[in-house]
């Protein structure tokens, strides 16, 4: 299980193996973009140590939570496709949730 605190060597790894692939690979990071994430590791580091300072117990996390994966029912909402589940974090599946709903939010005029 990752905890906060892997945050930036799990980021730092990725961005060293995806920094290192041959050129031409369509998966490899431009030196620029390695570097720029490089840079941003004390900020995740910050980040994680904030999430830490929480004290959230890890918990099952979706990992797939999207609006096909929801379905209303008699009031309330049902999850279902728990394939992608695992014990985690549990602020660290929210994007998914937070982009669909920003996306969905009618704008202010």
């Amino acid at each position: 299980m990752l905890t906060p605190c892997d945050a930036s060597t799990y980021v730092a790894d990725a961005v060293g193996r995806l920094a290192a692939l041959p050129p031409g690979d369509p998966r490899r990071l431009a030196p620029a973009t390695a570097r720029r994430l490089e840079r941003l590791l004390p900020t995740i580091d910050r980040w994680a140590d904030e999430v830490e300072d929480l004290g959230l117990p890890p918990t099952l996390v979706h990992n797939d939570l999207h609006a096909g994966n929801v379905v209303p029912l008699d009031g309330t909402l049902r999850f279902f496709d728990f394939g992608d589940a695992l014990v985690a974090d549990p602020l660290g599946n929210l994007l998914m949730p937070l982009v669909t709903a920003q996306r969905e939010t009618p704008r202010a005029r």
